[in-house]
């Protein structure tokens, strides 16, 4: 379908309008997201040219004041700063806050973290690390890990990733779980390690999940990591998420080394970035293969035994004087 030009200040008002309604919905984009919304609007063609201007006309409107600052933001790149300018002497508001700090003393002295006890030790990939800012809410919400890879990654966090692994599994093998009044929880050991990856359905898109699966995996065999399989399960973009939402295609790298096998495996030659979907849709897809691997009682019970014992620990705090012994 053959996209008219629009004059720089028609462009200008559409793409504040797409961001603006973003917005409103609590989701910034990037310019490559906002790029790819453009296309799916028919406002621009599916062409580099076209992703170059939209950036030097949202660039000059910024200069002049025509666009708001934060309806784009650049999750790639981040910006020094220091809080070494603020002071706090007062002491009312001091006293309020001490108060509130004891009151909260027995929510994080006792936790019992979201997944203890699941039988899955969950993790979330992205290939590109310009999505962090569309994961990191669901994921931070879901209590689950967060990886943005940048593509292939090294074997330094690959490895940094393993050993996190390792400490999650090791702190199941316990058996029992006792407070100090001898109550008892039997604890599941964690079955097995699911990463849920999300990239573009592009050669080394396809590849770089496989390559990640079989290098953990022999570290962990190498190293004599006591720890389950580790299983990647491809969450998106694929084939179907493609054809429901249509996104833009492109044409493959023939330059990848993975091309032929691309095509072999596929039978395609065209390629789509995951950034062509829509925050909404990605925050959606993360939730619901999340869910998958939850199991809501098994929470319960655990998040149960932990306020019992909060409750047992703030009468404590009150009955034993424990606060006018801190103090003196």
């Amino acid at each position: 379908m053959a996209v008219a030009k629009l004059s720089r200040e028609e462009l200008l008002r559409e793409a504040t309008r797409i961001a603006e309604e973003y917005r409103d919905d609590g989701l910034t984009l990037t310019l490559r997201q906002l790029y790819y919304q453009c296309v799916d609007g028919h406002i621009l063609p599916n062409a580099q040219e076209a992703y170059k201007r939209l950036g030097d006309v949202l660039g000059d409107a910024r200069l002049a004041g025509d666009f708001d600052m934060d309806l784009v933001v650049d999750r790639g790149r981040s910006a020094g700063g220091s809080k070494q300018h603020e002071c706090k002497v007062n002491v009312l508001r001091g006293l309020r806050d001490a108060g509130e700090y004891v009151k909260a003393i027995p929510e994080w002295a006792l936790t019992v973290d979201r997944w203890f006890g699941q039988r899955h030790y969950v993790s979330v990939w992205v290939e590109k690390e310009a999505l962090a800012g569309v994961f990191e809410d669901p994921c931070e919400e879901l209590g689950v890990g967060f990886f943005a890879c940048k593509g292939y990654p090294s074997h330094s966090a690959l490895w940094e990733w393993l050993q996190k692994c390792a400490k999650a599994v090791e702190a199941r093998r316990f058996g029992l779980i006792k407070d100090d009044r001898g109550t008892e929880l039997e604890v599941e050991e964690i079955e097995e390690a699911v990463v849920l990856y999300f990239g573009d359905h592009d050669p080394d898109g396809w590849q770089i999940p496989r390559s990640a699966e079989e290098t953990l995996n022999i570290f962990a065999r190498l190293h004599n990591l006591n720890i389950p399989p580790i299983r990647f399960e491809r969450v998106a973009l694929n084939m179907s998420q493609i054809r429901q939402y249509q996104p833009a295609p492109f044409p493959a790298k023939d330059t990848s080394s993975r091309f032929a096998s691309y095509i072999e495996e596929h039978g395609i030659t065209d390629a789509w970035e995951l950034d062509a979907l829509k925050p909404n849709v990605l925050q959606d897809l993360i939730r619901g293969s999340v869910d998958r691997y939850w199991d809501p009682s098994t929470h319960d019970m655990w998040q149960k035994w932990a306020e019992d014992n909060r409750v047992r620990l703030r009468a404590k705090m009150v009955e034993s004087g424990w606060l006018q012994g801190v103090l003196k």
